[in-house]
């Protein structure tokens, strides 16, 4: 039945699959294994209310989608109240510290020290309207594009301390977040190879290194997924933040049969494990 002439497609079929398990099982090729993506930007700026007042002035042409340049005027508040109060607070030292000298002559050094502290506090008010006056005057950090914050119809509008106002990317310079499935996870090292592809263009890829592994994972969807920062090799014009994509990452070489199996054994290893 071995040797003889009849059976042959039995014999082709048992001989094909005899290669097919070697070549699984001796010829190794790189592990490529994916995750899903984020694309952002490298340096970004969120500019917030410096103190509670009202928006003067927006600054020409400041949109979300505009590119800035850096120091230039996004917004500015309006500081009437302030700079009247500051006269006054002027007009308080100067009146306090007159005071002081009077009651210093007479000899009264109580009466003095009180005013002096009065001049004193009256001074501590004046530097600090001072200062809102110098920050409001919202200038452009760095140069890049508007990512959000519409201003226009908020001319005489109020806002608080802290309430976010604009937010600026620079977008030459993006990098791809991936979310990497704790399985996964210690495959990933820095300097690590690996390519990305957009959803918006499937086709197209883009060659990354592994920059930075964050040690903290997160729950998604059910799982344990850490992100790992990415430097793409170059970044096309029409990249923007928030895009989604996916990663495939260069791991070790390994036989084609540990490579069809691993999954399978991992969970079996998990769940027969006691």
């Amino acid at each position: 039945w071995a040797v003889g002439p009849k059976h042959t497609v039995w014999k082709i079929a048992g001989i094909a699959l005899m290669s097919a398990t070697l070549f699984a099982v001796f010829f190794h090729t790189t592990y490529r294994f994916g995750a899903p993506l984020e694309l952002q930007p490298r340096e970004r700026r969120t500019i917030s209310a410096p103190f509670d007042g009202t928006v003067a002035r927006v600054g020409e042409g400041v949109e979300p989608g505009r590119k800035v340049e850096a120091g230039s005027v996004l917004l500015e508040f309006d500081t009437t109240d302030r700079r009247l109060s500051a006269l006054e607070s002027r007009a308080q030292i100067a009146q306090f510290e007159k005071e002081a000298d009077e009651q210093l002559k007479k000899g009264a050094l109580s009466e003095a020290q009180q005013a002096q502290a009065k001049a004193q506090q009256s001074q501590a008010k004046l530097w600090l309207l001072e200062h809102e006056i110098e920050k409001a005057r919202i200038t452009a950090p760095m140069e890049g594009v508007i990512t959000s914050g519409d201003l226009k119809d908020k001319v005489g509008a109020a806002v608080k301390l802290g309430d976010r106002l604009f937010e600026m990317a620079n977008l030459a310079d993006m990098i791809v977040v991936a979310r990497v499935d704790d399985t996964d996870i210690a495959m990933i090292y820095l300097d690590q190879t690996g390519e990305m592809s957009p959803k918006s263009n499937p086709s197209m890829v883009v060659p990354f290194t592994v920059e930075r592994i964050v040690p903290l994972s997160t729950a998604t969807e059910g799982q344990n997924t850490f992100e790992v920062h990415c430097k793409l090799k170059e970044t096309p014009a029409w990249f923007r933040p928030g895009m989604e994509g996916h990663a495939k990452f260069d791991g070790p070489r390994k036989s084609i049969a540990w490579i069809g199996t691993r999954r399978i054994l991992d969970t079996l290893r998990v769940w027969l494990w006691w």
